[in-house]
């Protein structure tokens, strides 16, 4: 093989399994191009893009990550389970503050809040079996944006959704990555 057969094999702009399959995969795609318009849609009223990140992020992973277990229903529900707990937990500690706290200290509590946000979801999943990173930047959306139960509530029916059509079409999908 000359240096020019060698350098062209190692850089490759598609993946040589979407070459022999660009259907599967554009179908797949799709389904979670469809699922984030749904959300979207019904998001809408009650929206925080932070959130909506966290959704995308797991619509990427129950779709192109079908059959491994971070996309299980106990990794997709449980892991939003506990960043919407948690999320919410360090949301009320930062609305508790102390005003005086907040006006001297506003900035500083707020990252103090978000931080112990992630950290504690991460913490929490890891204990608890249910590892999700979506749901980790979901605790961090909640403190940082305006969270109400209205929109932990259209969050949780989301991510129950997702999974829900992820397990209706388990035979169908197949890890693309």
């Amino acid at each position: 093989m000359t240096g020019r057969e060698g350098a062209a094999n190692q850089v490759r702009l598609l993946d040589q399994r979407f070459l022999q399959q660009p259907g599967r995969y554009l179908a797949q795609c799709g389904l979670a191009t469809l699922c984030m318009l749904i959300l979207l849609a019904v998001l809408e009223a009650v929206t925080n893009a932070t959130v909506l990140a966290s959704l995308g992020a797991s619509a990427f992973v129950a779709f192109t990550m079908p059959h491994r277990e971070l996309s299980s229903p106990r990794h997709l529900v449980g892991g939003y389970l506990v960043g919407m707990a948690v999320g919410s937990l360090c949301c009320l500690l930062l609305r508790a503050a102390p005003s005086e706290l907040t006006v001297l200290w506003g900035h500083i509590w707020q990252a103090v809040a978000s931080a112990l946000a992630v950290g504690l979801a991460v913490f929490v999943m890891v204990i608890t079996g249910t590892e999700h990173p979506p749901a980790a930047s979901l605790a961090l959306g909640l403190v940082l944006g305006d969270t109400s139960l209205d929109l932990v509530l259209v969050i949780l029916a989301g991510i129950v959704g997702l999974t829900v059509l992820k397990w209706l079409l388990r035979r169908r999908l197949v890890d693309l990555v």
